[in-house]
């Protein structure tokens, strides 16, 4: 497999784009291919294609986020002729990937999609009409014929002009497991256990005071209830010690009547 360089590119590229064909676009053995008039992105809060044109140029691609980008060239691809496409260094050094195909099959005719995702940190800009794509042509032992080549039986790709809903219908039916996403949900949850950690904490905190509370007032009760038990203890006490010593001198009393009396008889 030989790669089509030189003279020979840009005559293939004449016949490959007609008079789409830029010769300021080659770059040494490739063909820079810029972004079309429509876009698809996986946050759009509608979930339905952009249309891009001079008013809405630009679109953004966030972290973690998918997108599909329609080339603005329409590309015919010859029978014996086989194209491989990626995305420019300059993009994919800011963390955008290509994740579609990587080639253009002989006999494909229409515009390129790009399925592309941002795994960067930040957002990716891109401007309608700027080129972020590259194809090269690499030459094929033998030209493919009729079924073989790239046709509209079972390729949904062929004469392609806008972005099918059947893709964007996958990338719709749920949420993206991005890193993004996953780290403002482990983010989520964790502004969920500090809250939790703290209302656990002043509960703990109620409980104790609570117990320590009760505690103090059953200490207190208990002397208390000691110091009055003692208090009755002493006073009984103290009373019957009254009472023997009243007894006896009753009865010191008693006996001196007595004596008293026995001497006034004798």
């Amino acid at each position: 497999m030989a790669f089509l360089s030189g003279n020979k590119l840009e005559n293939e590229l004449k016949i490959v784009l007609g008079t789409q064909f830029d010769c300021n676009r080659v770059k040494q053995l490739a063909y820079e291919l810029s972004l079309g008039g429509e876009v698809f992105l996986t946050d759009s809060k509608d979930g339905k294609p952009e249309i891009l044109d001079n008013k809405n140029k630009v679109i953004e691609i966030n972290p973690g986020q998918f997108a599909l980008l329609l080339s603005e060239e329409k590309i015919s691809m010859p029978s014996d002729k086989l194209g491989l496409i990626s995305i420019k260094a300059s993009e994919k050094l800011k963390g955008l990937l290509n994740v579609s195909g990587f080639h253009v099959d002989p006999g494909f005719n229409g515009q390129l999609l790009f399925s592309v995702y941002n795994a960067g940190p930040s957002k990716i800009t891109l401007k309608k009409g700027n080129p972020y794509f590259l194809i090269w042509f690499a030459e094929i032992t033998d030209s493919l014929v009729n079924d073989d080549l790239y046709n509209t039986k079972g390729n949904g790709h062929q004469n392609q002009d806008g972005i099918q809903t059947k893709y964007l219908d996958a990338l719709k039916r749920g949420e993206l497991a991005s890193p993004n996403i996953l780290l403002e949900q482990i983010n989520s949850i964790k502004s969920k256990l500090v809250i939790h950690w703290w209302a656990i904490s002043l509960i703990l905190v109620v409980a104790i005071a609570t117990c320590t509370r009760f505690y103090w007032q059953k200490s207190s009760y208990e002397r208390g209830f000691n110091d009055g038990y003692s208090k009755d203890e002493i006073e009984n006490r103290v009373n019957e010690k009254i009472q023997l010593i009243l007894n006896k001198k009753m009865d010191s009393i008693l006996s001196l009547k007595t004596n008293i009396e026995k001497d006034t008889l004798n």
